[in-house]
């Protein structure tokens, strides 16, 4: 199959046959990572020679480009990405059969669209794993969640390689910040404001926690560098930051940096039944040059003054 991915040489500008600029196709431009990433990649790309256009998904309001009926993502007028970022996902903590179902339409039904659109192109991908993939071997599958992205992955991994083209995968662990969600900061944030009463596990479980804007960075990055033609293959490289904390231990750094004491009634809930409380080894490398920026007391603080209006 005749890889028709655009190869450009390091520091030169992009230069097409019919002056049109080529396109980045987003999946999941309205989650927390997904929206926040393209927020910051339009902001960097406003001169540049690369465009950043969201891809719609059936029973969607339709974006530019769109699933035409052969599974391909297409525009209207028949352009295909040169390169697909997904950043879509579907999750539940405790799914139901019904849930579980939505999950699997959604993270196999994405990639299979891919790769349809890889063979018909022959793009560029970059998309989305968790690390509760890598788990120990005695303890796979960690979840229905974690087998279908992987599931995901080798779809994708396959198609790339079979037809020649460039696919990175990054590996992510836990994250705070963007959109408000049903996390455990979210809920660390609002009793340090509010006072109201959180009840939780006795908190010895860990996490591995990175602003989801240093996350965004990595993806901006990467695109970057396909585009520019300085990476190529097949690639998978983890977002590990160096912030591994106990849940009691970030709420301790959390009442320090605030001044305030969290209203957390421990031992109240039980552990569900497979908790991290030792962070494993994945491993592969963080990309070369990626340093997370944001410091979680920083960011609580800030958090909590505005909350409380100061």
């Amino acid at each position: 199959m005749t890889n028709h991915c655009w190869n450009f040489r390091p520091g030169c500008r992009i230069i097409m046959a019919l002056k049109s600029k080529p396109s980045v196709g987003l999946f999941g431009s309205t989650g927390n990572l997904g929206s926040i990433f393209f927020r910051e990649i339009e902001k960097q790309m406003s001169n540049s020679d690369c465009l950043v256009k969201a891809i719609g998904r059936p029973g969607n309001i339709p974006q530019y480009f769109n699933i035409n009926k052969e599974g391909v993502i297409t525009s209207k007028q028949g352009e295909i990405p040169k390169l697909i970022v997904n950043l879509s996902n579907s999750y539940f903590p405790n799914p139901t059969p019904e849930q579980i179902h939505e999950m699997e339409s959604v993270i196999l039904g994405v990639a299979e669209v891919i790769s349809n659109t890889i063979r018909k192109s022959g793009c560029s991908i970059i998309t989305a794993s968790t690390y509760f993939q890598y788990c120990p071997t005695e303890f796979r599958p960690w979840s229905r969640y974690s087998e279908l992205k992987s599931l995901a992955k080798q779809i994708i991994e396959e198609t790339a390689k079979a037809c020649g083209t460039n696919f990175t995968d990054f590996v992510l662990y836990d994250n705070y910040g963007g959109l408000p969600r049903n996390k455990f900061v979210d809920s660390l944030e609002k009793t340090l404001a509010t006072g109201e009463e959180i009840e939780c596990t006795e908190g010895a479980q860990v996490l591995n926690l990175t602003h989801v804007s240093d996350l965004s960075a990595a993806f901006i990055s990467e695109v970057y560098q396909i585009m520019g033609g300085k990476n190529s293959g097949i690639r998978t490289y983890e977002l590990k930051s160096n912030f591994t904390i106990s849940l009691r231990d970030l709420v301790i750094k959390a009442e320090i940096a605030c001044g305030r004491q969290a209203n957390i009634k421990w031992g109240n809930i039980p552990y569900r039944e497979r908790e991290v409380f030792e962070l494993w080894e994945t491993g592969f490398d963080i990309p070369i040059g990626w340093k997370p920026q944001i410091e979680f007391e920083t960011y609580i603080k800030k958090k909590f003054q505005k909350k409380i209006g100061i």
